[in-house]
């Protein structure tokens, strides 16, 4: 499977085997929030190490027409569970708590949540993990920033990390980049390999939809 739908992912993380699913909103907190208390800082860039995330746009066009560059096992045997190794070569990547690129080379999908005009609904059951839908999901009780921009306000909900205002920088506030757009929308994490600054552990684009095809999209199964 070179690139897919969410739901495609989805069904390809279930196909392992009873356990198994798609990475979830619930589960990307709780990693979200375990660097938080571990490093005491959002700027996870600065803190852990860039990955690969300063290609330019040209550059990686040339290289593959924006394909993955790497595939996943850089950093099997790695006895640190927090490393960084490269900066923008071919090779780079970074690894927090032996997950490979958490952030950087391409984004990754984000199951259990779906995003109606910018409000946030979420479910934790993965046999009712579905897109453009409310049934069996249930409201954050926040409305998220309409406007694209560095992340500087998060809503005030116990469950998660979403932004409600920009106007940081990618040295300030939450010091990652966020993307929104109006009517159904899935949750994309991290950034890619052209990125840069934008790209970090809480970076998140909310700006395609459940529909489209990216090469530059990946999946992340769990268990």
């Amino acid at each position: 499977m070179n690139y897919g739908k969410r739901s495609e992912f989805r069904t390809a993380a279930a196909n392992r085997g009873t356990g198994w699913r798609q990475q979830d909103f619930d589960l990307i907190s709780a990693v979200q929030l375990l660097y938080l208390i571990e490093y005491g800082s959002w700027y996870s860039q600065s803190e852990i190490g860039a990955g690969l995330t300063d290609w330019s746009s040209s550059t990686w066009l040339t290289w593959n027409n924006y394909n993955p560059i790497e595939r996943t096992g850089l950093s099997n045997g790695t006895a640190t569970w927090s490393v960084s190794n490269g900066s923008g070569n071919k090779g780079s990547y970074v690894s927090y708590r032996w997950i490979e690129n958490p952030w950087g080379h391409i984004w990754k999908f984000v199951d259990g949540i779906n995003i109606e005009e910018h409000v946030p609904y979420v479910c934790n059951d993965d046999t009712y993990f579905a897109d453009d839908t409310l049934t069996n999901y249930t409201s954050l009780g926040v409305t998220l920033s309409s406007s694209e921009g560095y992340q500087k306000t998060l809503a005030q909900t116990a469950r998660g990390f979403l932004p409600t205002s920009v106007g940081g920088s990618s040295s300030t506030y939450i010091t990652d980049y966020y993307w929104p757009n109006a009517g159904w929308r899935v949750l994309w994490l991290g950034g890619r390999t052209k990125d840069d600054g934008c790209a970090g552990a809480f970076c998140v684009l909310m700006g395609s939809t459940a529909s489209a095809l990216n090469q530059y999209v990946g999946g992340r199964s769990s268990f």
